[in-house]
């Protein structure tokens, strides 16, 4: 394994980084993982569609799963005040599984989204339930399955792009994306995938021959494009506009490329719409909330009021979604400090000045795809936070989470690399990559587990 290699790099670091994240955090103390730990149990059980009740909407589980998650979330998650202790989580992991004795549980957000970004965690699930292990061993194992499958894409998609590798590294070894990777979230299979479409489009620019063989390649697209569109609807706008990125010489005549293309958008579109059909039928609208009478707000004045709210609380809450993006951990109560978060974002904006290939210059027309992918889940995200948690006609968009912008934004840093602007490096910055690597993240990883320690124990 060579320590100049960012990808091999980043499984020496994200290996030890990732596991102790996952024990060190306690159980469903991350945002909203005992309803994530609901619905990967169902899904490992193939319940790949919940249950619509008049009020509500979840699944038949077991009791005893059910009984774990309350006995541990309790009332912990923004009362920093409140902790937990290691006592109690020895007592969890001793309570029987009982599959047969089951109840009806909702868990009206996880139940919107698909089976796709559950996959692995419901994999680590069903091994353990097959083992007959507790509820808490359970989850544990779902957690490592989810770290495994972040690591490994995660790994490839550094290993695939042909510059920008330690900006992209710097990106995955962040304290909240290791934080997610090392849980039950849907986040990290997602922000992995999608991690890896954009390297499969920047190498297949970036010289004569793709990464694959054409057909290889192809597959792996389309594979990643509707895995992406059915992990979560709003990303379905990174593979819908970055295959337009993929110059249409890579995948033969003009004509080849044309069908290609007319398939791809088809097939993401369509089960963007199939899973948005069948979500609609699970949806149970928050109490404060009204989408319809806010999207009829949102059309009667689109540009001279909506756009204006879009971006005044991106002016307005900038600094909370850069903090969100960073570290902010647990249930958004437990942030490691400030000076920190911040230092760390100057780390990446040394890296990314000085991580650069000029003989891997990005072209105008994959820049301006990539931007284009930026600004339309910008506003996509913004846009549903809007619709679905939004008081109607308020001037402040409620639970906008820096999070949420982890998947996409290599695609901001890429769009706006230029080697004009650059640091320029030479042999001496190249060895020491490595050492200073290691030594942020070193740095990182113990002030996160500090403060997660401080936080519940």
């Amino acid at each position: 394994m060579r320590l100049s290699d960012p990808a091999c790099l980043f499984l020496l670091i994200g290996i030890p980084y990732g596991l102790t994240l996952l024990f060190v955090t306690p159980p469903f103390q991350v945002p909203d993982e005992d309803a994530h730990f609901l619905r990967a149990y169902s899904v490992s059980e193939f319940q790949l569609i919940n249950k619509r009740r008049p009020d509500t909407a979840g699944d038949f589980v077991p009791a005893s799963i059910v009984q774990t998650a309350w006995a541990l979330t309790a009332d912990i998650p923004q009362h920093p005040e409140r902790k937990t202790s290691v006592a109690s989580i020895r007592q969890e992991l001793h309570r029987p599984f009982d599959p047969d004795d089951r109840v009806f549980v909702p868990f009206i957000n996880t139940v919107l989204y698909s089976p796709v970004p559950y996959l692995p965690q419901a994999l680590g699930m069903a091994v353990a339930r097959l083992c007959r292990l507790s509820p808490l061993l359970m989850m544990y194992c779902g957690r490592l399955a989810n770290l495994l499958v972040w690591l490994v894409l995660v790994h490839l998609a550094i290993r695939l792009l042909p510059a920008f590798k330690w900006v992209m590294l710097f990106l995955a070894l962040m304290p909240m994306a290791m934080f997610l990777a090392a849980s039950l979230s849907p986040d990290a299979p997602t922000a992995a995938m999608v991690f890896l479409f954009i390297a499969l489009v920047l190498r297949a620019g970036a010289g004569d021959d793709l990464p694959f063989r054409r057909r290889r390649f192809l597959l792996a697209v389309f594979v990643l494009g509707l895995l992406i569109a059915l992990a979560k609807n709003a990303y379905a706008v990174v593979p819908l506009l970055l295959f337009g990125a993929v110059q249409p010489t890579k995948l033969g005549s003009r004509r080849q490329y044309t069908w290609a293309a007319v398939l791809f958008y088809a097939s993401c579109i369509a089960v963007v719409l199939i899973w948005s059909g069948i979500s609609a039928t699970l949806y149970v609208p928050v109490p404060h909330a009204n989408p319809r009478e806010q999207l009829r707000w949102i059309l009667e004045a689109p540009f001279s009021h909506y756009v204006l709210v879009v971006l005044s609380n991106l002016w307005h809450h900038f600094g909370t979604v850069l903090d969100t993006f960073v570290g902010v951990l647990g249930w958004l109560d437990t942030s490691i400090p400030a000076p920190l978060i911040h230092c760390y974002l100057y780390a990446i904006a040394f890296v990314f000045l000085a991580d650069h290939d000029e003989g891997h210059a990005l072209k105008v027309r994959q820049r301006a795809m990539m931007l284009a992918a930026f600004i339309a889940f910008l506003l996509i995200i913004y846009t549903y936070q809007y619709l679905t948690f939004t008081p109607p006609r308020s001037d402040y968009i409620w639970s906008v989470q820096g999070r949420y912008f982890i998947p996409v934004a290599p695609l901001l840093l890429f769009a706006l690399s230029t080697n004009r602007l650059r640091i320029t490096a030479d042999d001496r910055l190249a060895r020491w990559a490595p050492a200073f690597v290691v030594a942020i993240q070193a740095a990182y990883l113990g002030v996160t587990v500090r403060t997660l320690v401080a936080r519940y124990f």
